[in-house]
């Protein structure tokens, strides 16, 4: 029953430390609700995750004063191999537990699922902007890539450009889809 106390306990705890449930809490977080969503996600299923991976990826983006802000506050630690950051894990031992337990409360998870697949939409509709903004420049310039002096390279970075399109599209539709489950699971517990 002890550690039930414990686990029940870290539970509260983490909600008002990693998610800013008291309001003077969340303003003074450097990470993003998505981010700690994320990371306390992932170390439920896993002991350890690589840093690199973590840091190089959605919704990280390179953020690592966000990271180090999470080490910080314990909430993770991170390793480091040869003078380098390596692993990131659960700050204290019993957070793997207490990570678990929000992530598999039905509610919580879906909420943060719903709010990390929003970011990873918005992310994905500005790469759909960008690319669309730079087909309408290489239309522009595309007479001067063609006759003798053709080289073929606005329509390669085109195809390039239309892939990327498809990929972020086919990404947004999933992730929405998803969203509309998620949404549905919250009006019927």
């Amino acid at each position: 029953m002890a550690v039930e106390d414990i686990i029940a306990r870290g539970v509260g705890e983490l909600r008002k430390s990693a998610f800013g449930e008291e309001v003077e809490e969340g303003k003074t977080m450097r990470w993003s609700p998505q981010q700690v969503f994320f990371i306390l996600k992932s170390l439920a299923k896993s002991t350890e995750l690589p840093y690199y991976d973590i840091l190089l990826d959605f919704p990280f983006k390179g953020d690592e004063a966000a990271l180090r802000s999470m080490e910080h506050a314990e909430l993770i630690s991170i390793t480091t191999q040869e003078g380098r950051s390596s692993t990131i894990k659960p700050g204290r031992p019993v957070y793997r537990f207490v990570f678990e337990r929000l992530v598999n409360d039905p509610i919580f998870r879906s909420v943060h699922d719903i709010a990390l697949n929003e970011k990873a939409i918005a992310s994905a509709e500005a790469t759909i902007r960008a690319c669309e903004e730079e087909l309408l420049k290489l239309e522009q310039i595309r007479p001067l890539d063609s006759g003798i002096l053709s080289s073929g390279a606005t329509r390669q970075r085109a195809d390039y450009l239309l892939k990327k399109i498809y990929e972020a599209e086919t990404k947004v539709e999933k992730l929405e889809n998803a969203n509309a489950l998620l949404k549905k699971s919250l009006k019927n517990p």
